[in-house]
């Protein structure tokens, strides 16, 4: 569940501020609210804020069919910046 929370909200980051190269996670924190059913599992993602060095993330994870969440995850990920080569 860590690893498709990660991919989720880093899906949703790369999709806002476009290809990042060496972005990479440097907090994932889960919440486990309840047992999942045994069904497949869904990530919904919501960017909370981006700066010029951070990427902050929220996601919801989901088992199919139902409306409430089984964990809430917060991530944030370091947006190194590039610089040109001398």
């Amino acid at each position: 569940m860590m690893a498709l929370a990660d991919f989720t909200s880093f899906a949703a980051l790369m999709g806002a501020i476009g290809p990042a190269r060496m972005a990479v996670t440097s907090s994932l924190s889960i919440n486990f609210l309840r047992r999942p059913a045994p069904t497949d599992i869904v990530g919904e993602a919501q960017i909370v804020e981006v700066t010029s060095r951070l990427g902050f993330a929220e996601v919801e994870l989901f088992t199919l069919g139902e409306d409430s969440p089984i964990a809430h995850i917060s991530s944030t990920y370091a947006i190194p910046r590039i610089l040109p080569e001398n």
